[in-house]
């Protein structure tokens, strides 16, 4: 009987050792969750709330593209967490996520996003949002949005147009463009917002 439990646990483990998520991916599912705490019980017509709403479907699409997959399909909602994608689950990589636009091209944002003037105001503003999330804090994340704001960082309707100038890396692992508007400004914004123009 004891050789029987101890196989159980060995196998219990050995399934949550497999299923357990890279540094980069939890901190990404931290982030994804607080977003969706926020999306769901937040107003509706609050701009928090659908700011919240867009940056968990972009993690989503963010975690879709890494390999992780919300399952297990069948599952009832309750039961599905964050999990490797099976190579007969994994759904199809959007077309508007992660598609790069080459410097000097115009860029198009195809959804919302945020704007700031200097690339690390928008890495701090990511870096904030991934300690509210994995500290499971919806009023740290709410914090970081204005914290951003105050900073200078702003929303971008979608349908905007600019041309990229620059590009970097950030520390939380997202890629940045720098993007001239047709007003003459130069804003720093998530690669992920854009798709090329044309």
């Amino acid at each position: 009987m004891r050789g029987l439990m101890a196989a159980f646990a060995l196998m219990a483990l050995t399934t949550m050792a497999r299923a357990a998520p890279p540094p980069d991916i939890a901190q990404m599912i931290g982030q994804e969750e607080a977003y969706n705490d926020i999306c769901r019980g937040g107003s509706g017509d609050s701009p928090i709330t659908q700011s919240a709403c867009k940056r968990r479907d972009e993690l989503d699409k963010a975690l879709t593209a890494k390999g992780w997959c919300w399952g297990p399909e069948n599952a009832a909602e309750a039961n599905k967490q964050w999990q490797p994608c099976q190579a007969s689950s994994a759904p199809q990589l959007d077309i508007n996520s992660g598609i790069p636009v080459e410097m000097g091209a115009d860029a198009r944002f195809y959804r919302p996003g945020m704007a700031c003037g200097l690339w690390f105001e928008l890495d701090l503003f990511e870096q904030d949002l991934g300690k509210a999330a994995l500290a499971n804090d919806r009023n740290s994340a709410l914090e970081a949005d204005i914290k951003a704001r105050e900073r200078g960082c702003g929303p971008v309707p979608a349908n905007t147009v600019g041309k990229v100038i620059d590009s970097r890396d950030g520390t939380t692992g997202l890629v940045y463009y720098r993007i001239r508007f047709k007003s003459g400004e130069a804003y720093w914004v998530p690669a992920r917002t854009v798709r090329p123009a044309s």
